[in-house]
């Protein structure tokens, strides 16, 4: 015969049907208790594991965001700065162009009116 725990605590040996179904009873009681904490525990794993996804996720899309933006910034100054760039290159090309046409067409007052 076999001798459970759960006997061992009641201080008594298994015996005959009576007991046996008891055991039976304990043991399927038992069980339903042991799922019914796993089945919890998985849940609040599974809980906790979503809830760390789901921030895992939202700072994976701030960083995203964030890095867009010093992408668009960047983006963008460098965009004024060529435009500037290309102002200046404007404003010397028409200010040397005028100071071209001042100087070749200035008049000498000695000159005749050929000349002019």
């Amino acid at each position: 015969m076999t001798y459970s725990i759960v006997d061992a605590m009641k201080g008594r040996q298994c015996g005959g049907y009576g007991s046996k179904m008891e055991r039976f009873v304990l043991f399927k009681r038992w069980q339903q208790e042991v799922v019914k904490v796993s089945r919890r525990n998985a849940q609040s794993r599974q809980a906790q594991n979503k809830l760390t996804d789901r921030r895992r996720r939202a700072e994976t899309n701030d960083a995203m965001r964030r890095r867009v933006r010093v992408d668009v910034l960047t983006s963008w100054t460098n965009a004024r700065l060529k435009d500037d760039h290309i102002e200046k290159t404007k404003r010397k090309g028409a200010l040397s162009i005028a100071s071209e046409l001042q100087k070749t067409s200035r008049v000498d007052e000695f000159s005749s009116l050929q000349e002019r």
